[in-house]
């Protein structure tokens, strides 16, 4: 009994992958295409942020770039999303020119492409590698062990309004997460007023505190932006960027409590329906937010000793 009611559910999510997977007809959707491309431009940036690459490294594969953002252009007229990776190979041939190599090719190929925009991607738009110093790393001001032991699932907070300003706020913050090949493939269904109200009476486990909670965030994943290699991705990808969320809404002053969207698959049906979620998004959690009581009560949520959960590996000799 228990294998087929598993069937059922794997038959529905292989039918939802087999149709909204970016390897499903990539070049026809712009989604899709972009996603392909994103990860083709940015392996350029990672190639340029090793300690020390090969100069003139991957020069076929940039070239095979140029050419599928001439396609993608073509066919969706669509220059706007060239700029970040026009500015990409900028900054591969400059990052070589700085190092004495010329990569003639690649960089006769987007003169032709850059010739072809309808308008000159602007010289503020930064692509390649930036760089960094440690001193700026480590003067945040934040000591960040002490911030991350004081957030905590909220179940009661105030009466106070939570603005637009502050759910952008958070959302910003959150954008600064990291993601699979930078392809930043999450989105916020924001819910206010009734709307919230409805969406936490459904999925149920804020009974008791619904009224309570000032705004809730449905917070998906993007499946066209993956491949078949990358089905449980946009999960991870997703759950980065909501944990930024909670951290940037605790460094507001305000609390916030992760609700599960784990629904089988008839009620995560009605939940898409009902809610306005596209059958190419992927639920990972639902976000109540709110602001903090003077004082309230939180679940001690006793933690494992940390020696349960490590284990060192090391080669047998070293």
């Amino acid at each position: 009994m228990l294998g087929m009611r598993l069937l059922v559910e794997l038959a529905d999510e292989w039918k939802q992958l087999t149709f909204q997977l970016g390897a499903a007809r990539c070049t026809r959707t712009r989604e899709k295409w972009q996603a392909k491309l994103t990860v083709e431009f940015h392996a350029i940036e990672k190639g340029l942020s090793l300690g020390a690459p090969r100069l003139g490294f991957g020069e076929k594969r940039i070239l095979q770039l140029i050419e599928d953002l001439r396609s993608y252009r073509d066919r969706f007229s669509d220059p706007a999303f060239l700029a970040h990776p026009i500015a990409t190979v900028r900054g591969y041939i400059a990052f070589n020119k700085d190092r004495g190599f010329e990569p003639a090719l690649v960089t006769k190929a987007l003169r032709r492409l850059e010739s072809e925009q309808p308008a000159p991607v602007a010289a503020d738009i930064h692509g390649g590698v930036k760089p960094v110093r440690k001193m700026d790393l480590l003067s945040g001001g934040c000591e960040f062990e002490r911030f991350a032991l004081t957030r905590h699932s909220i179940r009661d907070f105030s009466t106070d309004v939570v603005t637009r300003e502050e759910i952008m706020r958070a959302i910003g913050i959150a954008q600064s997460s990291p993601s699979s090949c930078n392809r930043q493939s999450w989105h916020a269904h924001v819910f206010q007023g009734m709307a919230k109200d409805e969406l936490l009476r459904f999925q149920g486990g804020s009974n008791g505190f619904v009224e309570a909670v000032g705004a809730a965030v449905v917070v998906v994943g993007d499946l066209r932006n993956y491949f078949i290699n990358e089905i449980h991705q946009p999960y991870i990808d997703a759950s980065l960027f909501a944990m930024t969320m909670m951290f940037a809404f605790h460094g507001q002053g305000m609390g916030s409590i992760p609700l599960t969207t784990s629904f089988k698959r008839r009620r995560l049906r009605e939940f898409r329906k009902r809610f306005g979620i596209p059958d190419y998004q992927v639920p990972v959690m639902i976000l109540g937010v709110g602001h903090l009581k003077e004082e309230f009560n939180v679940a001690c949520s006793a933690r494992n000793d940390v020696l349960k959960i490590v284990t060192f590996h090391q080669v047998v000799g070293v």
